[in-house]
C-alpha cells in the first residue's frame, strides 16, 4: 500500500520507536511491521486501524486508501 504524504517508517521513528517496540504496541510482528513499512506486504483491515490508531492518522482515509488499493490489486491480477 503507497500512501502519500507519509511513511509509516517516519511516523515510527519521529515517535522514537524501534521496530520492536511498535511491534509490541500493535501487537504486530516486528518482521512484518518492517515488511509493511517497506510496501512489501499490505496490512491487513485490523492493522491499518491500529496503525491509524498508534500515529494519530485519519481512519477513514487510510481505509479508502486501502479499499482503493485492494480492489486495484483484485482487477490487476
Amino acid at each position: 500500500m503507497e500512501q502519500t504524504g507519509f511513511s509509516y517508517k517516519s511516523l515510527r521513528e519521529q515517535r522514537g520507536l524501534n521496530l520492536k517496540q511498535a511491534g509490541i504496541l500493535l501487537s504486530i510482528d516486528p518482521t512484518l511491521l518492517n515488511r509493511i513499512e517497506n510496501h512489501v506486504r499490505r496490512p491487513t483491515r485490523q492493522q491499518l486501524m491500529k496503525l491509524a490508531e498508534l500515529y494519530q492518522l485519519d481512519p477513514d482515509a487510510l481505509l479508502v486508501d486501502w479499499l482503493s488499493d485492494k480492489v486495484f490489486h483484485e482487477l490487476e491480477g
